[in-house]
């Protein structure tokens, strides 16, 4: 089982979608747990645990999809 944490920073992260973003993405990655709050007003921290092909895949997707400028996976 394997855990993790994703922030996503920037001015623009809250009220724009990407707490549902995130959320998407544990749910086509069949993560088994996740958890997404606002923090502070320029950052989204995500929660996540599942399996390692899972928790390995949700991370790449948010690499890949989240911009660039706004995302620092922890």
């Amino acid at each position: 089982m394997g855990k993790g944490r994703v922030l996503i920073r920037g001015s623009r992260v809250q009220d724009v979608g990407y707490r549902l973003f995130l959320l998407n993405l544990a749910s086509e990655s069949n993560l088994t747990g996740f958890q997404a709050r606002n923090v502070d007003t320029d950052c989204v921290e995500a929660l996540y645990e599942g399996g390692e092909e899972e928790t390995k895949m949700f991370v790449e997707k948010v690499r890949e999809l989240a911009p660039k400028e706004q995302r620092s996976p922890a």
